[in-house]
């Protein structure tokens, strides 16, 4: 009756105005949560939950930075990093960055599975000889020490300095090594099969689940209290239980591919026409995407998702190294590139925290004693130091120039992606490690094939 149906639209109607005020209270919330830590996406491209992960990442950064039992560097290793600084044989032009006067160990830097494997052996051998030296855990209080290192224009010249000297570290084990850079849109474009990527195969980076127990840096120790384990942890994926007794089977089950960087996310990052781009309170998106990279490996409670551990896990360095390729692509195009670091007095009062105090240009680049924040976007790295070589990600047609790895395959449109491990979903053997996609027996209509 008519009775009936005006009670149902009022009742719909409730319903309703309800979720509409719940919606209406989420966006304020997030916006005035991304107002307080000084978030900022002129172009719109953060969802929101990004913006509430990316400022919770702030809020622990901002408490562990003002901690005062956090560790500090003995005058011993500080003097040790400090002898590897990039300045070291180069002069200044007239403000810092100078270029260096005379090349000392300039290597090219290339994708971790553009690598052969006795690079990549070799590689792994020298960082697990800095930890076994007692000297790699130094790297992971220094980057805990340094206040300026994020959430403001010193991001991307700290984290320059950072991996350099961590390099040079390596060379002073073995000359013949360069750091290796993790291009993680290789295993975004695997979907929800990244899980599976041969990036976590037992040859190059192991577990992703879990304690690292395989691969090269198995049992890798960590003195970092965000779990109990003395061992690095990732939580990329996660293994969920389904019944019991005999109908009882364990599944990796892992997230969407968002957190590894999208083609979208590097494009817009080789785009920025000036340093100022990049930064938190002008435009998070480049240093937020990084830390989405961060999290994704991390999962709930690994190494990486945390700022102050994230050095623990040996990946770290491979994904900044990308992050560094990234911000040299945009700097090729850019003018002024070694003396474009903004001055507080340049900007509005709004932004003026991402460029004054421990992230301004003329202050010492935390903890490091011989070197300012400007020195970090000089000429003295590219090409003296290091050089990068052009990521397989980059190649648009690789049905013609192939993909130059067997961790990698040619996808039908043209764009190299991963390879996977057993057990990912797959159309083609070429897509598999062992070349060999297996159609399963069809359940609930469905048949699906995976690598085995």
């Amino acid at each position: 009756d008519s009775g009936a149906v005006r009670r149902r639209f009022f009742k719909y109607q409730r319903k309703m105005h309800f979720y509409i005020k719940l919606l209406i209270l989420i966006v304020v919330s997030v916006t005035a949560l991304a107002d307080n830590c000084n978030f900022r996406d002129p172009h719109k491209r953060v969802r929101d939950q990004d913006k509430i992960r990316g400022c919770n990442r702030k809020e622990l950064w901002d408490t562990n930075i003002k901690n005062p039992h956090k560790k500090h560097l003995t005058p011993h290793q500080l003097s040790w990093l400090n002898s590897l600084s990039s300045l070291k044989n180069s002069h200044r032009t007239g403000e810092p960055g100078g270029r260096a006067k005379r090349q000392t160990v300039r290597k090219l830097r290339k994708e971790y599975r553009a690598l052969s494997q006795a690079e990549r052996d070799s590689y792994h051998s020298a960082v697990l000889q800095l930890q076994s030296a007692g000297n790699y855990e130094t790297f992971v209080t220094a980057h805990r020490a340094a206040s300026g290192a994020h959430f403001g224009a010193a991001f991307l010249p700290f984290h320059r300095e950072f991996i350099s000297r961590f390099e040079k570290a390596l060379q002073q084990i073995n000359p013949d090594i360069s750091l290796p850079y993790l291009d993680s849109r290789l295993d975004h474009r695997l979907g929800s099969e990244h899980g599976f990527s041969g990036l976590w195969d037992d040859l190059l980076m192991g577990d992703h689940v879990g304690v690292v127990g395989s691969g090269p840096f198995a049992n890798f120790p960590h003195s970092c209290n965000n779990n109990s384990s003395p061992f690095i942890l990732r939580g990329v994926c996660s293994f969920v239980t389904n019944g019991g007794g005999r109908r009882r089977t364990t599944t990796l089950s892992c997230s969407s591919n968002e957190g590894f960087y999208s083609d979208a996310e590097v494009n817009a990052g080789k785009s920025l026409s000036n340093f100022a781009d990049s930064v938190w309170c002008v435009d998070s998106s480049f240093e937020l995407a990084h830390g989405n990279v961060h999290g994704l490996i991390g999962g709930s409670s690994g190494d990486m998702t945390f700022i102050g551990c994230s050095p623990s896990d040996p990946i770290f360095f491979l994904h900044h190294a990308f992050v560094d390729y990234i911000w040299e692509k945009a700097r090729d195009n850019q003018i002024n590139k070694d003396t474009d670091y903004p001055r507080p007095e340049d900007v509005s009062s709004g932004v003026r925290s991402c460029f004054d105090n421990d992230y301004a240009w003329n202050s010492a680049m935390t903890p490091f004693t011989d070197i300012l924040n400007i020195d970090g976007i000089g000429l003295q790295y590219i090409p003296d130091l290091y050089d990068y070589a052009d990521s397989p990600g980059d190649i648009e047609n690789c049905a013609t120039s192939g993909c130059n790895s067997d961790y990698l395959w040619c996808m039908s449109n043209g764009r190299c992606a991963a390879k996977m491990v057993n057990g990912g979903e797959c159309t083609t053997g070429e897509s598999c490690l062992s070349n060999n996609c297996v159609q399963g027996p069809k359940i609930r209509g469905r048949r699906r094939s995976t690598c085995s």
